[in-house]
């Protein structure tokens, strides 16, 4: 064999080569073929319907199209579609197989040509159109059949039962579409008093009607909930007059503005009575869509102070002065010294073990800035005086600055009665209050102190004998 016949061949082998690994990989394999055989629709793709056409069996018709990222329903006011729906909906029809193809005329099957549908469409072209029957006697299964094409199909009951509803369930139900990570300003107002909230630095503050620090978690978790307002039901779709349902006198305005400044406004006006008059909803509008919604929510809910949302640490003042934190619980003590860099150290004996070093920040960090519930009295000498709950602490924290001159101190109990079983009662040295502090804040840092403390009452596990002799 020749140079020039060794060359041509070894072309021809790197040729195969690039075949089988770039062209020949890329086939379906005789599994995948198979699959792509049993589908109704082999080479439909959801990504590529633009329009959706359906209609139900009271002959409502309903049109959605995809617009600029949207899915929204071709009416007047262009309202966008519940996203929830149309995705399921294609995510079904998707993954229609063969199973059972019947032969037979169209009206045998119940099936004919003013009947429920729903219809595909690409930006031009239609896909196909699938027209529904009676049900089969397999359960959950219904007659269907692709316009076009022959045989009669059996299908799930779910994609039928999906475009067979009144044609609003198709709107999405949320009243506003602004995210509440993006939310920077927030205008609260209620007939009585107002709350504006700002976002700075990276933190909440209500800068009106007073300026203080707002607890993030209660302020992100009520932003959740205007963001995501969600009404029971559509009322009307057309202009409203600020007049109707209460509008010109709401018990509740609500401004989001974004970092984008991109900006609602959601009023929340007149009662409304459930249809089975029992219950009652309220009357809503988003001031930039002429839209009427229904919203089943608890006015109490949405009734925020500003003690409401302000942040509620125990120890609310000096607390930049704190340079020593000394806790004390079941003949244990911890002594933490802030060091010139700003980081804790401990001084003195470590009854935690060595593991606790490198949590020292996080743990004085937990200790200056405990969080409190609620005052459950605000005399704490009277309330002490009733005996309950106060017979001993089970931990108290001491705050100094960097004189060892005491700026305040806590002293935490068991919860009393009447109190939830995840709370704790605490007192400081400097306020007059008795305050109710969740158990996730520091029930953590007693186990340490006192690994026997049942979790579940707070009280001394019992030994063994004293569990032999109970039983």
């Amino acid at each position: 064999m020749n140079i020039r016949t060794t060359c041509v061949l070894l072309i021809v082998l790197i040729a195969l080569g690039y075949y089988i690994q770039h062209v020949d990989e890329k086939q379906p394999s005789t599994r995948q073929k198979f699959k792509l055989s049993e589908k109704i629709i082999p080479d439909w793709r959801p990504q590529d319907v633009r329009h959706i056409r359906l209609k139900n069996s009271s002959q409502e018709e309903v049109k959605i199209s995809f617009q600029s990222g949207t899915w929204r329903l071709d009416r007047a006011t262009q309202p966008r579609a519940h996203y929830r729906i149309v995705g399921r909906l294609l995510g079904l029809v998707s993954g229609l197989n063969k199973d059972i193809v019947l032969d037979g005329s169209m009206e045998s099957y119940g099936i004919t040509s003013d009947g429920p549908y729903v219809e595909f469409f690409a930006e031009e072209d239609t896909l196909f159109r699938l027209d529904f029957g009676l049900p089969t006697p397999l359960e959950k299964k219904r007659y269907a059949k692709i316009l076009g094409r022959q045989g009669i199909y059996v299908v799930p009951d779910g994609i039928f039962e999906l475009i067979d509803q009144d044609p609003d369930a198709f709107r999405d139900p949320q009243i506003t579409h602004i995210l509440p990570a993006h939310i920077r300003h927030v205008d609260l107002t209620w007939p009585d008093h107002q709350i504006t909230l700002d976002w700075v630095d990276g933190r909440w503050f209500i800068t009106e009607p007073v300026k203080l620090e707002a607890d993030q978690e209660i302020v992100d978790r009520f932003l959740r909930k205007l963001a995501y307002l969600t009404a029971k039901k559509i009322i009307f779709d057309g202009e409203i007059s600020f007049e109707d349902y209460g509008f010109d006198r709401p018990w509740f305005r609500v401004f989001l503005q974004t970092e984008n400044f991109q900006s609602t406004e959601i009023l929340l006006g007149d009662v409304i009575k459930s249809e089975d008059g029992n219950g009652q909803m309220f009357a809503a509008m988003e001031t930039k869509t002429p839209t009427l919604y229904a919203v089943d929510i608890s006015q109490r809910k949405f009734q925020k102070s500003v003690d409401d949302l302000r942040v509620r640490y125990l120890v609310d003042e000096k607390r930049e002065d704190i340079y020593e934190v000394e806790i004390t619980g079941a003949d244990k003590t911890l002594k933490l010294v802030k060091s010139a860099d700003g980081t804790w150290q401990i001084s003195g004996p470590n009854p935690l073990g060595p593991e606790m070093g490198p949590r020292l920040n996080q743990l004085a960090d937990l200790l200056i800035y405990i969080k409190y519930v609620s005052v459950i009295s605000h005399d704490k000498v009277r309330f002490m005086n009733k005996g309950i709950g106060f017979s001993s602490p089970l931990t108290e924290i001491r705050f100094m600055d960097q004189s060892g001159e005491v700026v305040n101190s806590i002293q935490v109990f068991d919860a009393v009665q009447n109190t939830e079983q995840s709370l704790f009662l605490g007192v400081t040295e400097t306020s007059s209050n008795v305050y109710l502090i969740p158990k996730t804040h520091i029930l953590g840092f007693i186990k340490m102190f006192a690994p026997d403390v049942d979790p579940a009452t707070n009280n001394p596990a019992p030994s063994s004998s004293e569990a032999q002799e109970s039983s």
